[in-house]
């Protein structure tokens, strides 16, 4: 008995599942949080919480470039998956856009 008989996978067939998985929900946190964001730009105009001026744009902006930056990020990840099915493709490359993107987004 073989252990793909037994229907055990090895640890390698759930790398680019785990990737794609891991990039769509870090995309789903961050879309969260870029709700609140714009839930907070909608409340201060309304003046249901107050918020300086200065600080609103920085909200604003943040909001902008992590609406645009995870639309990237997500688009990318059912792009790669459904490409991986027709074109053989890397993981190490995928992990790579994850980590560079995070890394654009902490410096």
């Amino acid at each position: 008995m073989t252990i793909g008989a037994i229907g055990i996978r090895s640890r390698s067939e759930f790398g680019p599942n785990a990737a794609v998985l891991a990039c769509l929900a870090l995309s789903g946190i961050v879309l969260l949080l870029m709700m609140l964001f714009g839930l907070s730009m909608r409340l201060a105009p309304a003046q249901w919480i107050d918020v300086q001026a200065n600080t609103l744009y920085v909200i604003m902006t943040m909001h902008g470039a992590g609406m645009g930056g995870i639309a990237g990020l997500s688009g990318a990840a059912v792009m790669w998956h459904f490409v991986r099915r027709y074109i053989p493709v890397s993981t190490g490359i995928f992990v790579a856009d994850l980590v560079f993107f995070l890394l654009g987004a902490r410096y």
